[in-house]
C-alpha cells in the first residue's frame, strides 16, 4: 500500500511541472480604442490583416 503512495506522489510532481511555454511571435497589427458605455471602459481592438494586404495594385 505504501509503494501505492510512493507511486502516486512522484506522479503527481511530474504531472506538476512548470515547462515553460513557447513564445508565439505577434504579428504586426493596428490598435485602436473606444469607450465602451455599456461595460464603462476602454476597449483595445487589434486588427490583424495579411501582409500583402496593404500593397497597392497597379495595372
Amino acid at each position: 500500500m505504501k509503494n501505492i503512495y510512493v507511486f502516486l506522489a512522484c506522479l503527481l510532481l511530474i504531472a506538476c511541472q512548470n515547462n515553460a511555454q513557447p513564445q508565439d511571435p505577434i504579428p504586426t497589427h493596428d490598435s485602436f480604442t473606444i469607450e465602451s458605455k455599456i461595460l464603462s471602459e476602454t476597449r483595445t481592438i487589434n486588427v490583424w490583416t495579411p501582409p500583402n494586404y496593404k500593397k497597392v495594385v497597379t495595372l
